[in-house]
């Protein structure tokens, strides 16, 4: 399990999305509803595939908006955990612009899913 600093784009808990004990687990910490899914964030706009299916003309556009605080919501691919977010077809996919969070990213090698650190309904962590 790892703790990202926060910034416009996450601020929370975060494990490797192959991890599937983390992934329960942040679930727990959290008290949150498993029907509510997991957001994605990869090192590059090159690891987005490594999570869900992308489109050659949403391909071309991705460079212009990540990275940064968008999320990008598409199809799943067939190798990410079936464990994380397992029953939605699609996934929110986010590129960071934040170094610490790119570089545990790139250091990991995979994906990590991640979500913000208050309690599930509770108030911002950040406050």
């Amino acid at each position: 399990m790892y703790s990202a600093s926060s910034n416009t784009c996450i601020s929370g808990l975060c494990c490797s999305v192959e991890d599937t004990a983390a992934i329960n687990r942040i679930y727990a910490i959290k008290g949150r509803d498993f029907r509510k899914p997991l957001a994605v964030c990869v090192a590059t706009v090159a690891d987005i595939p490594k999570c869900v299916k992308v489109g050659a003309r949403c391909a071309s556009i991705l460079p212009d908006l990540l990275p940064g605080g968008v999320t990008i919501v598409l199809p799943r691919t067939p190798q990410l955990n079936p464990a994380l977010n397992p029953d939605f077809a699609t996934v929110g996919v986010r590129v960071p612009a934040h170094e610490f969070v790119n570089n545990l990213c790139a250091s990991l090698g995979v994906p990590i899913a991640l979500t913000s650190a208050n309690k599930s309904n509770g108030p911002n962590s950040s406050n």
